[in-house]
Formats: structure tokens, C-alpha cells, sequence
């Protein structure tokens, strides 16, 4: 059975429309008169699983959690809707005659590591969700507005230069090597790149949770971005819990997939070592994007340590310490399990997503923009609009308006 992930609303639809049917005839009396729910065993484990919990971390938030899976008892009604709100999933799923397939509805192109579960997680799939849901309200208030579709989308083939590509993404977003000179620091830089992305019309979302609940982390394990093509409201995501010079390395990646005019899920592997051809062709316009090789075979000195270049190239190139690093192994300077290692240092050392104190960075200038003035102008609901940012304030929502320009008390 297949299913596409349920938005926060279809779920709540779901649960209404659910309970009288259990009610009504899936439900017996215990001794002690509490309503039990017949429940099949394996779906109580597929959601476990699916939340990436074991059987002893699920036992020790809900007593009796062992023997409910194992068939041995059962659960109550208010005992299973505190385990589908621990698990993330509408509680109709329990009873489901066959286990759910949930697929995400764009193209699957991470590459795992050995033990790692294919399955999609719920913090994913509800962070891919909302951002669907942004794009698709982005693209009618586009349409509104008389917006034209963006030509460098699908501009691409797979298989074309990777040294042609970088060079017009550098020149479309007017992040050259002498443009991004005048900036003191490589963040400075990286800013400067998402405001030229902003201004041709192509929202950047960064977050290192789901929106609207900052206990729910996204797993760099998992995913570090994905990508939503389209003509009038392209959008990328980027996991903001990697280190920040990792997400430069996921910003370029996604781009090279809007080059190509396709959705992706991806994991941008830091040593470019990717399972589709896809994946390793956007990796290396990314990197060559960022710094091509061209110029960095001019400025390496072979006398010079790995971290006297490092810092030395950071500082020339503007990008990233991992930038550099990607690119010192792509020249055979550096070796596969040295990047590795330094890579987790770099993640372990910075705290990803600093760019923006903000709440921008999650939602995009160019969505928050347009949102918060659709919304007051009359267009949206405050309502719409603070499910649409993932927020549960209508004064964190002002206080972002008023970042962005906006005149409000």
C-alpha cells in the first residue's frame, strides 16, 4: 500500500473521521471497564520503526509498549493516541489493513551508508511536505503577480561541462571570484550568495528542525537537502544541521539539480563518492561552482601544510574550510579518509545555520517577503500564513515582517 505523507490538516481529518469507526466496533471492555483497541502487532512495530525508536527506548515512554507490539496485550484508546503523537503518524494508521508504504514524492537519490534504513522518517516527510505547500502558495502568488518563468531552470543537460555549468550559475547569481573578494569573511560571502539566489526568485530554506517544533532535529544522516524544480517557484532545502560549510557545499549541490530542472532527495556525499550518475555530476559542478579547479591549481603550493593552505584558501576564495577541502582531495592532496575526518571536526567544531539569527533562513527572504505581504494586504489569513511559516505567534510573524522591511506595530 502506497501512500503520500498526510499534511498536518489531512491528518487531523483523518483522526476525526477515524475514531467513530473504531469506536463504533473496534473496541472491547477490559475488567476494569477501560476501552482497549484491538490493534495488529505489526503496525504498532512499523510506526516504532518508522520513528527510528528500539523496543526498549519505545517501553520507556509508554509502559505495556513491549506487549502491545508483541500482541500479548492491548492498548488503550487514549494509550494509542499518545503513541501515535510520539511516533508522528495519525492514529487511523493502526488500523490500516496492510503496512503503509509512505514515499516522498519526489525522487529518492541519497546515498546510505552500510546499515542505514531506506525508510523516510517523519520529520523528513513532514519538513518535505510543508515545503511543498510553501512552493505551491509561492507559485499562485507568483502567477498573481504576472511573475515569467525562470529560463535557467532545466538550462542544463546531464552529462554538459561541468566547467561551462559553474560559470553561468557563478554569473547568474553574481558570485564570481572578484565579486566575492570584497567581502572579510567567507560567511559574509556565503550571505551575499543566498541574497543573489533571493533576487533571481529562488527560495533557499535552511533549518535544522522542523518547523514550528525545535525538539524535532533533522538527521544530517538522513538527508542534507532537497530540491523542488519549478518553473515559477523553485525551492531548495538545506539541512541547517550540518556545518555551515557543509551547506554551502548542499546549496551549490541543489542548484545544479535546478540547472537540470529536477527534484531531488539527496545526501551531497562530502568526497563526491555518489551512487547516480546525477548525484556525482551535481557534486561536481558544485564544487567546481564554488571554486573552480582551474584556479586553485594556480594558488596550491606543494611545500605548504594541509592547514597552513587551508586557512590560507579560505581566505583567498571566500568559500568554506570543507569547500577547500573537497577540492584539495578532487586534486589528489588530500586523501579520501583524511577529508572524512576533518569534515567531522569541521561539523563537531561549527554550529551550522549561524547566517541569519532569524527566522528568515527557515522561511526564504523572497517567501517571507510575499507571504507577510499577502498577508497584510488581506490576501492570506494570519491563519494560513502562520501554518505556511511553521510558527505559532502572530508577533514572531511581525517581528520577521519588520526585519524584512515591513511597517508594522
Amino acid at each position: 500500500m502506497s501512500i503520500t505523507y498526510p499534511d498536518c490538516e489531512a491528518t487531523k481529518e483523518l483522526q476525526i473521521f477515524i475514531l467513530p469507526i473504531i469506536t463504533g466496533g473496534g473496541l472491547t471492555v477490559s475488567e476494569s471497564s477501560e476501552m482497549k483497541v484491538e490493534i495488529r502487532p505489526e503496525m504498532m512495530r512499523w510506526a516504532r520503526e518508522r520513528a527510528g525508536l528500539g523496543v526498549d527506548e519505545a517501553a520507556s515512554k509508554f509502559a505495556g509498549y513491549a506487549d502491545w507490539e508483541s500482541g500479548d496485550a492491548l492498548p488503550t484508546l487514549k494509550q494509542l493516541e499518545g503513541v501515535a503523537g510520539e511516533m508522528r503518524i495519525p492514529i487511523g494508521y493502526f488500523f490500516l489493513d496492510a503496512l503503509p508504504d509512505e514515499v516522498v514524492p519526489i525522487p529518492d537519490l541519497r546515498t546510505l551508508g552500510d546499515g542505514q534504513s531506506g525508510r523516510l522518517g517523519p520529520d523528513l516527510l513532514g519538513t518535505v511536505s510543508l515545503c511543498r505547500r510553501r512552493q505551491d502558495w509561492y507559485r499562485d502568488y507568483c502567477l498573481f503577480e504576472g511573475g515569467e518563468p525562470l529560463s535557467l531552470i532545466g538550462s542544463a543537460v546531464l552529462g554538459e561541462s561541468v566547467v561551462g555549468v559553474a560559470a553561468s550559475m557563478r554569473e547568474v547569481f553574481g558570485f564570481g571570484l572578484d565579486a566575492r573578494s570584497r567581502f572579510g569573511t567567507w560567511e559574509d560571502a556565503f550571505g551575499r550568495l543566498l541574497m543573489g539566489i533571493d533576487d533571481v526568485g529562488i527560495m533557499v530554506m535552511r533549518s535544522g528542525v522542523v518547523f514550528g517544533d525545535d525538539a524535532r532535529e533533522l538527521k544530517i544522516e538522513e538527508f542534507r537537502g532537497f530540491v523542488l524544480a519549478d518553473e515559477i517557484a523553485p525551492l531548495v532545502f538545506i539541512n541547517a544541521c550540518d556545518a555551515g560549510s557543509a551547506q554551502m557545499l548542499t546549496l551549490a549541490h541543489g542548484l545544479a539539480h535546478l540547472w537540470l530542472g529536477e527534484s531531488a532527495l539527496f545526501t551531497a556525499q562530502i568526497d563526491g563518492d555518489e551512487e547516480e550518475r546525477i548525484e556525482r555530476w551535481c557534486g561536481e559542478v558544485a564544487a567546481e561552482m564554488l571554486l573552480p579547479l582551474d584556479a586553485l591549481r594556480g594558488e596550491v603550493d606543494p611545500d605548504e601544510s594541509v592547514d597552513d593552505a587551508l586557512a590560507r584558501l579560505v581566505r583567498r576564495f571566500n568559500v568554506g574550510p570543507l569547500v577547500v577541502l573537497r577540492r584539495l582531495f578532487d586534486i589528489g592532496l588530500l586523501d579520501r579518509s583524511e577529508l572524512c575526518d576533518r569534515y567531522d571536526v569541521e561539523r563537531l567544531a561549527a554550529s551550522g545555520g549561524g547566517f541569519d539569527p532569524s527566522h528568515i533562513a527557515g522561511l526564504s527572504r523572497c517567501f517571507g517577503r510575499a507571504l507577510i505581504g499577502d498577508m497584510l494586504e488581506g490576501r492570506t489569513l494570519y491563519r494560513d500564513a502562520l501554518r505556511l511559516a511553521g510558527l505559532k505567534r502572530v508577533s514572531t510573524l511581525h517581528e520577521i515582517g519588520r526585519s524584512l522591511g515591513f511597517s508594522i506595530r
